[in-house]
């Protein structure tokens, strides 16, 4: 073999070495841009998966928010009707405590007005039960007197004088028992006993003033309320209650 054969031989395994060199090396790249290819995919493939969970999640929380919001407008509606029934319960405490400072008021006010009543019903019991007994010594009286003039020789015919009695309206006097000229309100001394009528109107006297006109409105035995419908002056305890003429 010439020179030049020797050189063209080697070469020729000089380029053939390098052919397989080429080739494998070709082999290699493709396999791993086989292998890159493969896992862009999969990477990709992962990509849209986490893009599904991320417009999932996205919708869960744009959902969740929504929610949150609803609730906190379901709960300022709340906060709001709780306040205003607060505040109507505490308009109503008031109020309460308030009537209940106006019935004290009035229970001591009726108290007392009992207790003076109950001072007066008395005091007209023991001047009643001194008017029976003076009734009675002045029965004792004219039976002592007729019994005498009888001694006399005197007939009871002779003394008995014609009467002519003129018939008039019934006539009511009575004395202010009690009297609350706030409410408008007086017990007087005159009652079922003595024949008042319901609804009546009667005067408030002082000497001869007339001061004022009361409706009787409710009927005792003895006593009667009655409703201050006039007065010119405050009534008083002292003064007269009598017909209108």
């Amino acid at each position: 073999m010439t020179k030049w054969g020797q050189v063209g031989l080697i070469l020729a395994v000089i380029l053939t070495i390098a052919c397989v060199a080429l080739g494998v090396m070709y082999y290699q790249e493709n396999e791993k841009r086989l292998v890159l290819e493969k896992n862009i995919a999969q990477v990709q493939e992962e990509k849209k998966v986490l893009g599904r969970e991320l417009n999932q999640k996205e919708q869960s929380i744009t959902q969740l928010e929504q929610s949150m919001k609803d609730m906190r407008v379901e709960f300022n509606l709340q906060l709001e009707q709780k306040d205003t029934k607060l505040t109507n319960l505490t308009m109503e405490l008031k109020e309460a405590n308030e009537e209940k400072g106006i019935l004290k008021v009035d229970f001591s006010k009726v108290k007392n007005l009992r207790v003076k009543l109950e001072k007066k019903i008395n005091k007209i019991k023991a001047e009643k039960e001194q008017l029976q007994t003076r009734l009675t010594e002045l029965e004792q009286k004219n039976e002592s007197l007729l019994a005498r003039i009888k001694n006399l020789g005197v007939s009871e015919a002779e003394l008995t004088l014609e009467k002519i009695i003129v018939r008039e309206g019934p006539q009511w006097q009575g004395e202010v028992l009690a009297v609350d000229n706030g409410y408008g309100y007086a017990v007087i001394g005159l009652g079922i006993k003595k024949g008042l009528p319901q609804d009546i109107i009667l005067g408030f006297f002082r000497g001869e003033e007339n001061i004022g006109r009361a409706k009787v409105v409710q009927l005792y035995e003895n006593t009667s309320v009655v409703k201050i419908i006039k007065q010119d002056r405050e009534i008083l305890e002292t003064d007269i209650v009598r017909n209108i003429e």
